[in-house]
């Protein structure tokens, strides 16, 4: 067999090489470089498609970018059918626990929450999970051989890997989100278990992105208790209720306030979601409703997002009056996000959108009327 051969052999069969894992490692990433890619690989090609970011971002100062380079570490248990992980995310440190279907989380910010069991509640696991997972990068990349090396004591292969020309529509990209986007890569494979070691995403021959184990460890038998998630606190775990599709004219009966729409929308699409009350009152109940246009030459998408209480501060977002209201932009990404807020009858209302301008908001922010019981035409 040769030695591509036996890679991709390594690689595809990866989570039968192991029977627990125990690792530690680390992220790295160049936030300029990391987003460059990201959107370079992941391209807006018509109005119907939306990036959006609601994570707190504590590297971004207010009304700025991102800072340049950014660190953050990960820890990974796995034994079979359950996960422990303990990752960075937001300037904190979340911990989570899955059994099966069920998980359970803590963190600082958002406390202690399970998703009860419901299996279209999952949770993430953190950056490591992509080194473990190998065999998701090989439909979409091309892999060549640099030769064998060691890693972290172990013999590995060092390979390059070059993503596959894609349709607009074709997953693969995203399969490789998980090692981050780029030009290329460059992997170290556990020549025994098939897992990566390292990966470096680059960009125009600079790294943007590395993922690496700083330790591992095979089929120790983990203790029980490495899977049982005891919050600081004590607190007992509130159950997450899943976001909830509807149409507009349910809206009006599903939340105790006015919600509220334009007149004259700008687009012809509308999606609705009712995200309910989390954290105990600290994330309030809301709605958000995207308009979007079927025809991918016509400007005009936008969000609303409404509350009864008042939307975060956004300490990313320089804030300033315009026109009787704030306007502020989120400019972590390219083309910035626009955004205005306002309150109407006790309802908060955020509009955000990425080809409106000010005004073209301000002028719809004017429009807005009461949701009336019933279809509302577009």
């Amino acid at each position: 067999m040769s030695e591509v051969g036996e890679i991709l052999e390594l690689m595809h069969t990866s989570d039968l090489r192991w029977r627990t894992l125990r690792a530690e490692g680390r992220e790295w990433r160049d936030e300029a470089g990391h987003l460059d890619a990201f959107l370079r690989r992941h391209p807006q090609r018509s109005s119907t498609k939306v990036l959006s970011f609601s994570a707190r971002d504590p590297g971004v100062p207010a009304g700025g970018r991102r800072s340049e380079t950014s660190e953050e570490t990960w820890k990974l248990w796995l034994a079979p059918g359950k996960v422990r992980s303990e990752f960075e995310a937001g300037g904190e440190t979340v911990a989570v626990v899955i059994r099966g279907d069920t998980w359970w989380s803590w963190s600082p910010s958002w406390g202690a929450q399970t998703n009860g069991g419901r299996k279209n509640s999952t949770h993430g696991t953190g950056s490591g999970e992509a080194l473990i997972a190998p065999a998701r990068i090989l439909s979409c990349a091309n892999l060549f051989v640099r030769g064998r090396t060691t890693a972290l004591g172990r013999a590995a292969f060092a390979v390059r890997a070059v993503p596959v020309a894609s349709d607009e529509d074709d997953e693969g990209p995203l399969a490789l989100h998980g090692i981050g986007s780029g030009d290329d890569y460059e992997l170290i494979v556990d020549a025994e278990r098939g897992i990566l070691l390292r990966s470096e995403a680059r960009l125009r021959d600079r790294p943007v992105r590395v993922l690496e184990m700083r330790d591992v460890s095979f089929d120790e038998d983990l203790p029980e208790a490495t899977f049982e998630l005891a919050p600081p606190t004590r607190a007992a775990f509130e159950t997450m209720m899943s976001d909830r599709s509807l149409l507009l004219e349910e809206l009006p009966g599903a939340v105790p306030f006015t919600v509220f729409v334009p007149q004259r929308p700008s687009a012809d699409q509308v999606e609705v979601w009712m995200t309910p009350e989390r954290s105990r009152g600290r994330v309030p109940q809301s709605v958000q409703i995207a308009y979007t246009s079927s025809d991918a030459s016509r400007r005009g998408s936008l969000s609303l997002l409404e509350s009864a209480q008042p939307m975060p501060p956004l300490d990313w977002v320089s804030w300033r009056e315009k026109d009787e209201v704030m306007v502020g932009e989120d400019r972590r990404m390219d083309p910035a996000l626009r955004m205005l807020r306002l309150q109407r009858e006790g309802t908060h209302v955020e509009l955000t959108s990425h080809d409106l301008s000010f005004d073209e908001m301000i002028d719809l922010a004017r429009s807005l009327v009461p949701l009336p019981h019933g279809t509302l035409s577009l």
